[in-house]
This record gives structure tokens, C-alpha cells and sequence, in this order.
């Protein structure tokens, strides 16, 4: 009995600590089962809100050739520190254009079914008005909810939240997984971070300084330009290819035959 005991309580702690290594992508293996049958390592670069300093990523990734994936919070556009229309038209020739809510509501808490419609409906039809092809959503603060995931299964192909991760043939279509880069990180980072053969969607905010009035917790979420710039450069010498968040949910269903 003793025995038994002591085996089970090892195993916990292996599991334990293989769970922490991954998390902080510590761990590089293909145990977890490749996305693809060409075993294609893929990576997309995804940016949260509509940030002004996002039209740096923009230039970025028409320096380098790559394209990149900007949720936008339609309901914003144009108020300090964010982009106007005329700047997400700019960006639109770079990324593709996604869903983000009309306020940047946490999805949790709303009280009624039209409440969840005002946020993702109104923000989707205000996008499609503008002229973009949206395809694919991200949640406000990466909180979800059952309610909300019905509603933006109307509106939309995919949806990814903060909870971190890769993605590989059995992530579910509204429940993506991302690792967001920070100014702490470095290139081994996300070395570390992107498993062989799966997708990994790394996420950004302000590329630059943020606006002057930003609170801590967005300074905190800033990369320098020239960091960014390290990245694509990077990326562009690995073999890793660079897809849309769109292609690579267009890829994620047909491994799961949707």
C-alpha cells in the first residue's frame, strides 16, 4: 500500500512538472500530435484591440513579405491612442480583419441575449459595412462564456481566447489557444514557445510606445519596434510559415473534416 502510494504521488509530480514546463514553453515535443500530415510548423501573428502603434506592425510586415491578423474594437476607432478608419483600412492591406466586440466587453458578464448581440452582431456588421472580410473573433480580456460562443458561432468561423498554448488537430475551433509576447520576452522565448508541427498564434499589442494617458497594464503589453522587427526577421529565416489566424482555422477544420 505504502508503495502504491509513493507511485502515485511521483506521478503527480511528473505530470505537475510537465504541465509547468509547457506552460512556460519549456518543453519542445511532438507528444502532443502534429497539426498536419506535412508536419508544417505554423505561426500566426495576432494584434489585440486597434492600437494606433500597430500601424508599426503594419510596415513591419510589408518590409518583410508576412501578413498578420488585428482584431479590432469598432467602437473605439478613432478615440485616443487607437486607430481611425483610415488606419485599419492601411492595415487591411497587411492583416486580415477580425472581430473584437463593440466596447471590449468581458464576455462573462452580460445580462441578456441582446446584450451579447450588441457586442459581437453590432461589431461584425460595422466591419462587414467597412467593407471586410471577417472571419474570426477574439475574446475581450480572453474571457468566454457558453452564451457567447453561440452567438459568435453565427457570426464567425473560429475564435481564440488567452489561454496559452499551440493548437494541434483536436483544439477546438472557439477555443484557440495563444502565447501573448511581451517587451520581457526574447527570441528563445518563442523558440521554445512554437512546438514542430502545430500552430501557434503569437499575440501583440502596442508595437512601439504606447499613447501618453496608457495605464501600466498597457505599457506592459508593449514590444519595441525593433524587437518586433527581430521577430519577422527571424521568423522569415526559420521554417516556420506565417498564416493568417482565417487560414489557419480554414486548415484546423478540414484535419477535423468540417
Amino acid at each position: 500500500m505504502i508503495k502504491r502510494r509513493i507511485f502515485i504521488a511521483a506521478a503527480l509530480v511528473i505530470l505537475a512538472i510537465f504541465l509547468v514546463l509547457y506552460q512556460f514553453g519549456q518543453l519542445r515535443s511532438t507528444t502532443l500530435g502534429s497539426l498536419f500530415d506535412d508536419d508544417v510548423t505554423y505561426v500566426s501573428l495576432r494584434f489585440d484591440d486597434g492600437w494606433k502603434s500597430q500601424l508599426n506592425a503594419h510596415e513591419a510586415l510589408k518590409k518583410y513579405g508576412l501578413t498578420g491578423s488585428i482584431y479590432i474594437i469598432s467602437g473605439f476607432m478613432g478615440d485616443e491612442g487607437y486607430m481611425d478608419w483610415s488606419d485599419v483600412e492601411t492595415v487591411s492591406e497587411t492583416m486580415e480583419i477580425g472581430g473584437h466586440t463593440v466596447s471590449h466587453a468581458d464576455l462573462r458578464n452580460l445580462e441578456t441575449m441582446q446584450d451579447y448581440e450588441d457586442e459581437i452582431g453590432d461589431d461584425y456588421r460595422t466591419l462587414v459595412d467597412k467593407g471586410f472580410d471577417v472571419r474570426t473573433f477574439v475574446y475581450p480580456y480572453g474571457n468566454y462564456s457558453a452564451v457567447a460562443i453561440q452567438v459568435i458561432k453565427k457570426y464567425y468561423i473560429c475564435a481564440s481566447t488567452q489561454d496559452v498554448g499551440v493548437n494541434t488537430q483536436n483544439t477546438d475551433l472557439f477555443l484557440l489557444r495563444d502565447f501573448t509576447i511581451r517587451s520581457f520576452n526574447s527570441i528563445e522565448d518563442m523558440e521554445r514557445k512554437i512546438l514542430p508541427g502545430t500552430w501557434t498564434i503569437l499575440t501583440f499589442h502596442d508595437v512601439g510606445e504606447p499613447h501618453a494617458d496608457a495605464n501600466s497594464a498597457v505599457k506592459s503589453n508593449a514590444v519595441s519596434v525593433s524587437f518586433f522587427d527581430d521577430i519577422l526577421k527571424w521568423l522569415k529565416a526559420s521554417d516556420i510559415q506565417v498564416i493568417t489566424v482565417a487560414e489557419g482555422c480554414e486548415l484546423l477544420m478540414k484535419v477535423q473534416g468540417k
